[in-house]
């Protein structure tokens, strides 16, 4: 039991470091139609927000891995996406519509099409669907080192 958790406090550690460097490159792109704390500069709703989302979305995946046959590394990647970006747009579609959260310093941005969710640059959307995979290759790559 003890080393589940240091396994899994790895990975949230993990994922905490991938938003971190995140909300480093893109914490001026970022605020909030509510107000959020922030430290030193970086608002803290979308860093807590990554940061739990994807170990949450490697948490899914890690249940539905053992489905797999054949479990390549391409397969786990495919697995991974196909779990990572229904949900990403999901999510980002409920808190935008739903809950009305919106982001301010993006929204003049046009959405995505039919979800019209994800106001912001390109250059963020296309982050956004690559965070996920990339936290999912550094847990692998960090899985392959520790063997």
């Amino acid at each position: 039991m003890k080393k589940r958790i240091v396994i899994w406090s790895k990975k949230l550690l993990l994922a905490f470091i991938v938003a971190l460097i995140w909300m480093l490159i893109a914490h001026k792109e970022y605020s909030y139609n509510r107000n959020f704390a922030s430290v030193f500069g970086i608002n803290l709703f979308p860093l807590i927000a990554w940061t739990f989302s994807l170990l949450v979305m490697y948490i899914i995946y890690f249940h539905f891995e053992r489905f797999l046959k054949n479990k390549t590394f391409l397969k786990k990647l495919l697995l991974f996406v196909a779990i990572y970006w229904p949900l990403l747009i999901f999510f980002e579609t409920i808190f935008y519509h739903l809950f009305n959260l919106k982001n301010l310093a993006t929204a003049s941005y046009s959405g995505l099409p039919i979800c019209n969710c994800l106001h912001a640059p390109h250059w963020m959307q296309l982050a956004y669907f690559l965070l996920g995979p990339i936290y999912f290759l550094l847990v692998m790559l960090l899985e392959k080192i520790k063997k």
